[in-house]
């Protein structure tokens, strides 16, 4: 999860690359997102894979991430207002990272935050998520891919609370936030094997 630009409606890839503007929506927004009552859900989770694409073939327990992404939240620096998270493929995230940030492959995760914000204040923004790219690296780590999903969260909501990470001052201390975060909910930091 390394550097982009500033924070703004722009969004922030953790892989690599910088961001560009867009007038494009956030890959989350839409009729998903209609008639939710943002109090009763602060992290809204959407699958947005492609039927058919290998992604698919992931087992995903949505459940899961809704509750322990509810107990994520309680640790932000900033309140949670809304924030809607889509779940895409390699190929879906590859078109985000070089729609919005000019870079090409895949990346783990992108934040876009709602410039307009919400009445009552708080984070407003969406996030997409890699599946593929957290099945490779859970597997690699040893962990459940929920829970690298949960990692890739808490690094794109720091980044829409407005943490950088485009220096290697910034990096590491947003990385020890975000390990900061994981710990406190019970869940391998960035670099950490799962506890037996």
């Amino acid at each position: 999860m390394n550097p982009d630009s500033s924070l703004s409606s722009r969004p922030h890839a953790s892989a690599s690359g910088s961001s560009s503007d867009s007038d494009e929506e956030p890959p989350s927004r839409g009729p998903s997102r209609a008639g939710r009552d943002a109090a009763e859900e602060a992290l809204i989770w959407i699958d947005r894979r492609t039927p058919g694409s290998a992604a698919m073939g992931i087992r995903i327990d949505l459940a899961w991430l809704t509750s322990r992404g509810r107990e994520l939240a309680t640790h932000l620096p900033e309140r949670v207002a809304e924030v809607a998270i889509a779940l895409m493929d390699d190929a879906e995230m590859d078109r985000l990272h070089r729609e919005h940030c000019g870079v090409a492959g895949t990346t783990d995760v992108l934040s876009y935050l709602d410039p307009d914000g919400h009445p009552a204040g708080g984070l407003v923004g969406d996030l997409a998520i890699g599946v593929e790219v957290a099945q490779r690296e859970a597997a690699s780590r040893g962990r459940r891919v929920e829970a690298e999903i949960l990692l890739y969260a808490a690094h794109g909501l720091l980044h829409l609370a407005g943490e950088r990470d485009d220096t290697a001052a910034a990096a590491t201390q947003m990385r020890e936030a975000q390990d900061r975060i994981m710990r406190a909910i019970g869940l391998p930091a960035t670099e950490e094997e799962p506890s037996p």
